[in-house]
């Protein structure tokens, strides 16, 4: 069933004010990181660029505000 889903994605980008929002899954990792990112035009082309690395931020000043699985290290069950 893995086989079929790409576990490091992104969800599509949603604008807030100057910002856009957006999560984020890993390879490997249980849960999702939460991230955004200043609005800035030619947005929808800059995510058609990423390079589909864990490493490598979907867009340009990529902030993680939330990283689930950092909250949940060390926990038994999150």
């Amino acid at each position: 069933m893995l086989a079929g889903i790409k576990e490091t994605d992104y969800t599509v980008p949603v604008q807030n004010g100057e910002w856009l929002y957006y999560s984020r899954t890993f390879e490997g990792k249980s849960y999702k990181s939460m991230c955004r990112a200043p609005l800035k035009d030619g947005w929808e082309e800059l995510a058609k660029q990423w390079d589909g690395s864990m490493d490598s931020p979907i867009l340009p000043g990529e902030v993680a505000y939330l990283d689930v699985n950092e909250l949940a290290e060390g926990k038994s069950y999150w």
